[in-house]
């Protein structure tokens, strides 16, 4: 049995789908982790130490976010070009 293009060309998009969603989960997990900071801020001074790691995570959070979306589009033109052929 063998695999076509277009099967091909559906496992991409698939894919594509799911680095979506893993860049907007990732966002979204970005976005609650800054609402907790700020939440946090006056309460203690354990919330500073919060404060510093939860900073650096959102801002690892931008480039895992961006690359996760190039890996989509680059999964769309994948697909795109396995079903033309």
């Amino acid at each position: 049995m063998t695999t076509s293009n277009h099967d091909l060309a559906q496992v991409a998009w698939q894919a594509r789908d799911h680095m979506y969603r893993a860049a907007a989960d990732i966002r979204a997990a970005r976005t609650a982790l800054q609402e907790a900071e700020r939440a946090m801020q006056w309460r203690s001074r354990a919330a500073d130490a919060f404060t510093s790691r939860a900073d650096d995570v959102v801002a690892t959070t931008d480039g895992v976010a961006h690359r996760c979306d190039e890996a989509a589009d680059a999964l769309l033109n994948i697909g795109n070009y396995l079903v033309t052929r």
